[in-house]
C-alpha cells in the first residue's frame, strides 16, 4: 500500500510531498519518492483515486498516480494567494474546492483530465468576537454541498 504525506517546506527542506510504502504486517513506512511542492499541507483524492491534488503555497498542483504509485504532475495553477489550507473534490470529480486562510478567500476550479480550468473565488469579510486575534475573515475549509451544486 502507498500513502502520500503533505507537509510544510523551507529553504532546507524543499519536498512537500512524500510517497511511502506501508508494510501491512509491521506498519513501517518506507519513503520511496519525494516531490518539490511548497507547503503541500493538504492533499485531496479524485473520486476514482487516479488523481491527487495538492495545495502549493499560492495555488494548486494536479498529479496523475501511476501504476507504480509514483506521481506525475499534470498541471499547476497559481491563484496568487498566500496560504491555501484546505482542498476537497466534488463527488463527480469535476471541481476542486479550496480555502485560503490569510485573506479569507474560498473558491473552486473545474478540472478535466488533470488540467485546471478558470477558478471562481469568493472573498469573505468580517471579523470575530476576539478582535486582537480575529480582526479579519479566515477560511479554514471548503467542502462542496451534499447535492453537488455548490
Amino acid at each position: 500500500m502507498m500513502v502520500y504525506i503533505g507537509c510544510y517546506t523551507d529553504a532546507e527542506h524543499t519536498n512537500g510531498i512524500f510517497a511511502a510504502e506501508v508494510d501491512a504486517q509491521s506498519g513501517v513506512l518506507k519513503t520511496v519518492s519525494a516531490y518539490p511542492v511548497k507547503n503541500a499541507i493538504y492533499l485531496a483524492w479524485s473520486p476514482d483515486r487516479r488523481r491527487l491534488y495538492s495545495c502549493e503555497r499560492s495555488g494548486l498542483v494536479a498529479f496523475t498516480v501511476g501504476a507504480d504509485g509514483k506521481l506525475v504532475e499534470t498541471d499547476r495553477l497559481d491563484l496568487g494567494m498566500r496560504c491555501i489550507c484546505h482542498l476537497s473534490v466534488a463527488a463527480d470529480g469535476s471541481r476542486v474546492f479550496f480555502a485560503e486562510y490569510v485573506a479569507g478567500k474560498a473558491g473552486s476550479v473545474a478540472v478535466k483530465d488533470g488540467r485546471f480550468g478558470s477558478p471562481t473565488v469568493h472573498v469573505h469579510s468580517g471579523s470575530g468576537p476576539n478582535l486582537p486575534r480575529q480582526g479579519s475573515a479566515h477560511c479554514h475549509q471548503a467542502v462542496p454541498s451534499p447535492d453537488g451544486k455548490g
